[in-house]
């Protein structure tokens, strides 16, 4: 096992555009650090997405792509929810994701020096703390979304309409509440 060679562990949520955000970072960090190790890791379907497009990995030696565990039972049938294939994925979290890291050291013979990755993903803090090593949280969407997070109690106690105006939040004075999304508040 080498110890003193950089190993970063880049793990991305797979819905949305956050895999695609938290993969471009990982792109511009490998370019800028050649010689550090960087696995990228993501559920098969993401992955396939991702790298059917012109986001692929050729021209990368320093990045090493891994599928993790999107938590959907073999022979699932969904309901048609479209929440449910998320909310299967983060029953699976971070089980998936520590199976996913440990193929990875035994692939590349490198420990993991530190975590990276979107912030949706909170509860990969604690493999980095079981690794011991630095854990960096991306906020990959835009700073608004961070906005109704943050805000997500008052946007309820203040608002009684979709088309009303989040003008008591800085920065979303032209957002409605229509144009957030229902599970955010």
């Amino acid at each position: 096992m080498v110890e003193n060679q950089p190993h970063v562990a880049a793990l991305a949520f797979p819905f949305g555009s956050h895999a695609s955000q938290i993969f471009n970072i990982t792109r511009r960090l490998a370019i800028a650090a050649p010689d550090v190790t960087f696995s990228f890791f993501n559920t098969p379907k993401s992955n396939r997405s991702l790298f059917e497009s012109s986001n692929d990995c050729s021209g990368y030696d320093n990045i090493k792509i891994y599928d993790v565990d999107d938590g959907v039972p073999a022979n699932h049938v969904f309901s048609g929810n479209h929440f449910e294939e998320m909310d299967l994925f983060i029953k699976a979290t971070p089980d998936n994701f520590r199976k996913a890291i440990e193929k990875a050291v035994l692939d590349t013979k490198k420990k993991i020096s530190c975590v990276t990755n979107d912030g949706f993903l909170w509860m990969t803090g604690i493999i980095a703390a079981e690794l011991g090593v630095p854990w960096v949280p991306v906020w990959a969407p835009g700073a608004s979304s961070l906005s109704v997070h943050f805000y997500t109690d008052a946007i309820r106690e203040n608002t009684h309409g979709r088309n009303e105006v989040l003008s008591f939040i800085p920065g979303m004075s032209s957002v409605s509440v229509c144009d957030i999304p229902r599970r955010s508040v």
